[in-house]
């Protein structure tokens, strides 16, 4: 048996490594033929251009070929073909004129002034002059944690544009001056005329016939009709076979801005705003939200909260996990490379976990006017959120009284399997941990036929390195020998945070025990 476990244990430290050589070897198209890539998708970006501009082509072509048709018109089917042509000929000068007049709709946010934010706009003048970059038109700040430019053409034909500038207000209060200047010259060589490349084209191309699907997608005018039936269809398969190109654009993004920092800034800007999302997405939004089954008003409001918990709520393991999490992931996230690929790019082996920010950039620029914008954002939260956050709060409030009646019933011993596992979905959503844990203890004195119950217990008080989860744990093996992977998992990893490698080994091996016997 020690022979087959070793066995077992050399061919995963061998997998590991062929799933490495699998991961270099396995490139997509963008990778391993670059160049045919490239044209291949200038041919679909062009089909989109052709579609559009197919439509006066045409009522110009008829328009000059139609008289001499008539001259030379001598049978009914000559006759029929002209009518034929005037009838299409009309509905492409129509549709012509149609996208002449067409205004699609600027990206949404809250309009800044240059009165507002004066060392902000100096900061966009400075980069459009030194990298000879397209005019920004506007600058909105958003709800989302995002800096990106928006490309919208003038009219239906994609020709002149107009830039946007689109800066999240989480994205801002997140970052220092320093890093937010670096991500905003990161965004200013997309639109650069020093070095023009074809991925930014792709880069600004996805995004209109983005705008193209969405402008026609509810109407049912017989132009918007035409229009859907072609960007319905060829918008997602531009956006998706462009997501290589696009990669390679973040990627090109990223070394431009080398020019003026250095690779160790780069990367702190990099983990900088990868942990300030997580944390947000993971920790700050859904805490926020829970507390509407416990507060019948939001206890506190979000956009005058964000920069105060950046700055107090991110420790040590919140960081470690995000870095955990980016680093084991070597796939890209749709159309933005990993965490990974983006440190290969700059030919940077390693980082450090990024200084707390002292002063953001949102109090930088905004300076006496960041008050007045992040109570206008919460304003507007609280309005969209005020009927869901009601009916949670009504809803928290049956939960809470059925805790305390299944409390009493736990007391006497009532409970039965179905009734005890609510009781404990309950307990972790309204009580806090410290008061918690006695409660589930009580629960693993219970006569319970439910593996499940212990297991989850059992888990729980591992978290907290409490040692009782290990009986819960192996209470819930004895129960049900299929849970037997996954606690000897959760043991092994207690016992290697607290350095006992002898008893980590041993619940490894019991694993792999059960694995082989299963097969």
């Amino acid at each position: 048996m020690n022979e087959k476990l070793d066995a077992i244990e050399s061919s995963i430290a061998a997998e590991e490594k062929s799933n490495d050589i699998y991961v270099k070897n396995n490139r997509s198209m963008t990778d391993r033929h670059p160049k045919l890539y490239l044209f291949a998708l200038s041919i679909i970006a062009l089909l989109g251009c052709a579609y559009l501009f197919l439509f006066p082509l045409t009522a110009i072509f008829i328009a000059i070929t139609l008289p001499q048709q008539i001259i030379n018109a001598t049978t009914n089917v000559d006759v029929l073909i002209i009518l034929t042509e005037i009838l299409l000929a009309s509905i492409c000068t129509w549709v012509s004129f149609y996208l002449l007049k067409m205004k699609l709709t600027l990206p949404s946010g809250r309009p800044v002034t240059n009165k507002e934010a004066p060392k902000l706009f100096k900061l966009i003048e400075k980069l459009q002059a030194e990298n000879k970059s397209s005019k920004i038109h506007r600058v909105r700040i958003t709800s989302k944690y995002e800096i990106d430019i928006i490309r919208t053409p003038r009219n239906g034909f994609p020709i002149l544009c107009t830039n946007t500038l689109l800066i999240g207000l989480p994205f801002m209060q997140s970052l220092s001056e320093q890093e937010f200047n670096t991500a905003l010259l990161r965004e200013f060589s997309h639109i650069t005329k020093i070095y023009r490349r074809p991925t930014g084209w792709f880069y600004f191309l996805r995004q209109t016939w983005c705008q193209y699907r969405i402008a026609h997608q509810s109407s049912w005018h017989l132009n918007n009709i035409i229009m859907r039936a072609f960007f319905s269809w060829y918008s997602p398969l531009f956006k998706l076979l462009s997501q290589g190109a696009v990669r390679n654009e973040e990627l090109h993004a990223d070394k431009f801005v080398l020019k003026n920092i250095d690779k160790v800034s780069l990367a702190e800007l990099i983990t900088t705003s990868g942990i300030s999302k997580y944390y947000l997405d993971n920790y700050f939004w859904p805490h926020l939200y829970n507390k509407a089954y416990k507060h019948k008003t939001p206890p506190y409001l979000p956009y005058s909260s964000i920069e105060r918990n950046l700055h107090t709520k991110i420790d040590n393991e919140i960081s470690h996990s995000w870095l955990d999490q980016a680093v084991s992931s070597t796939q890209p996230i749709s159309s933005f490379p990993s965490f990974s690929q983006r440190l290969a790019n700059i030919e940077l082996k390693r980082v450090m976990l990024p200084a707390p920010v002292m002063k953001s950039a949102a109090n930088y620029y905004f300076e006496n006017h960041l008050k007045t914008i992040t109570s206008q954002f919460d304003k507007i939260w609280f309005m969209t959120h005020q009927f869901d956050w009601q009916q949670k709060y009504k809803q928290g409030q049956e939960e809470q009284n059925t805790l305390e009646h299944l409390k009493q019933k736990a007391d006497s011993n009532a409970l039965n399997d179905q009734q005890t596992w609510e009781y404990i979905l309950l307990i972790k959503k309204y009580v806090n941990t410290q008061d918690a844990i006695p409660l589930l203890k009580q629960i693993l004195k219970l006569e319970t036929t439910d593996a499940r119950i212990r297991f989850d217990i059992g888990r729980t008080l591992l978290l907290i390195q409490d040692e009782d989860g290990i009986r819960a744990l192996e209470s819930a093996m004895a129960q049900d020998p299929s849970y037997t992977v996954m606690s000897c998992q959760l043991i092994t990893k207690y016992f290697v945070s607290i350095g006992n490698s002898k008893s980590a080994q041993m619940y490894r091996r019991r694993s792999l025990v059960y694995q082989v016997d299963a097969a």
